[in-house]
């Protein structure tokens, strides 16, 4: 199966909301985390979305 769409940073609330709309394309959500010689393969991909965002501004910046 080709995974033409990564996401990443899927668990927040930008990632929870936008999923559901994604199911129906070739979606494969990449969790990252500092993992000592990890390799992460992007064979087939054709975009990749990350979803980070600063979540709190609580000193207006």
């Amino acid at each position: 199966m080709n995974n033409r769409l990564l996401l990443t940073r899927t668990s927040g609330f930008a990632g929870q909301n936008l999923v559901p709309y994604l199911t129906e394309h070739n979606l494969r959500k990449l969790f990252l985390r500092y993992i000592a010689h990890q390799e992460i393969y992007l064979n087939d991909t054709e975009a990749i979305i990350h979803l980070a965002a600063k979540a709190y501004d609580l000193k207006n910046v």
